[in-house]
């Protein structure tokens, strides 16, 4: 890479195949990258590769060649030039998006997914075995292209079953966890790296709810549940910082209450995902309303609600406008404490990230700047009272220490 990062030169191994025999070589790379940067980019997703790659703003067909993408075939390497350093791009590289995808996998014009079920494969494993109803995968090792990629010192598993609904399995990883939810499953907790757990409440109602409608209404519900929650479970809970920092105030000690009586229902969805404050929260919320007559509905198990339709609509530009019955979200997400400027960057501005709201801009506006304050970004979340920063917490993996 240059001195000044604005371009960056990555050598391709040699002899990497995907799972078809094909060779993993530089034009199915820029294939893939390509791939990835359109899709963010008509998503409207703000990251490096989709404001600062050369040629960018004015590229808009897939099929089309990209001014900051070229290669060297006699180094065997990828070359991205930017308009301006970048000192963070292995971080953007490592999310999902950007894994290498085989060109049959995916629409040349547009993008998108053609068979999930029919897949060729870059890594090192492939899928032997697909559960979606009991909620499990069972990937098997391409033992060839496991020691090209990383050794023939590593001995790798034979055969990983991932298992993200049934906790009665037997169990050996578990990933992106905080401390004490599996001890009794005589797991052994690893905190891995310096980063904190949200739990927070969003108002996703605030367009469809009258009474979320007005701001001075959702300030008064917060600060009514936090008074509750701090009440009925611990007094560290109810932050007024969603992105905790040390410069920032993050307690929350107003117990100031309201008039709650035009509030008569409430719903709330609950991710499948157990063992954190939002199962607390599943199961005081009830008690809450029984306190301030307020009827608390669980969309989460509401045989008539379409959770499949939810999460694609939760994800959409426009989630706001479109989830209907739905008031409160239970959710979790983590925030680095060393790079967070970065992550708070991918919380608001990419669509892949959690798409925290902005209503007047003004948060969006001051990340594009690449020095910005965090705590004015965590008064804005505050004021507008959309996002309710429950509590933190430090995430690591449990193992089985038999299979070490």
């Amino acid at each position: 890479m240059e001195k000044d990062l604005s371009l960056w030169k990555f050598n391709l191994r040699r002899n990497i195949d995907f799972s078809n025999g094909d060779e993993i070589d530089l034009k199915s790379v820029v294939s893939s990258l390509k791939r990835s940067i359109y899709l963010q980019k008509i998503r409207g997703s703000k990251n490096p590769l989709t404001e600062y790659l050369s040629g960018v703003s004015n590229w808009n067909r897939l099929g089309d060649d990209l001014m900051g993408i070229s290669i060297n075939t006699d180094s065997n390497a990828l070359v991205l030039k930017f308009d301006r350093p970048i000192d963070n791009l292995l971080s953007y590289l490592s999310f999902g998006i950007f894994g290498i995808v085989h060109q049959s996998n995916f629409d040349m014009q547009t993008g998108e997914w053609k068979n999930s079920e029919k897949v060729v494969y870059s890594g090192a494993y492939e899928v032997l075995e697909q559960e979606n109803q009991r909620g499990f995968v069972v990937l098997g090792l391409r033992e060839a292209t496991f020691s090209k990629l990383l050794g023939s010192d590593i001995k790798p598993f034979k055969k990983i079953v991932v298992n993200w609904r049934d906790e009665n399995l037997p169990i050996d990883f578990i990933d992106n966890e905080r401390s004490g939810i599996f001890s009794e499953k005589n797991l052994r907790f690893v905190q891995r790296g310096p980063k904190n757990g949200i739990e927070y409440v969003e108002v996703i109602g605030f367009k469809h709810n009258p009474f979320l409608k007005k701001i001075e209404n959702r300030k008064i519900l917060r600060d009514t549940l936090f008074t509750f929650l701090k009440e009925e479970m611990r007094p560290d809970l109810g932050k007024k910082s969603f992105i905790p920092n040390e410069q920032c105030n993050d307690d929350y000690s107003s117990t100031s209450t309201g008039d709650l009586s035009k509030l008569t229902t409430l719903n709330v969805f609950f991710s499948e995902r157990p063992g954190t404050l939002r199962d607390d929260l599943r199961k005081l919320l009830p008690k809450f309303g029984d306190k301030h007559n307020i009827k608390i509905g669980n969309k989460s198990e509401d045989s008539n609600f379409n959770k499949n339709d939810f999460f694609t609509k939760a994800t959409s530009v426009n989630k706001y406008d479109l989830v209907e019955g739905v008031d409160l979200v239970a959710k979790t997400t983590e925030i680095s404490v060393e790079k967070g400027s970065e992550d708070v960057r991918f919380m608001f501005l990419s669509k892949e990230g959690i798409m925290l709201p902005d209503l007047s801009g003004a948060i969006s506006r001051a990340l594009k700047n690449k020095i910005f304050d965090i705590c004015l970004i965590n008064q804005s979340i505050w004021e507008d009272a959309i996002v309710w920063p429950i509590g933190y917490f430090k995430t690591g993996y449990y193992f089985n220490e038999k299979n070490k």
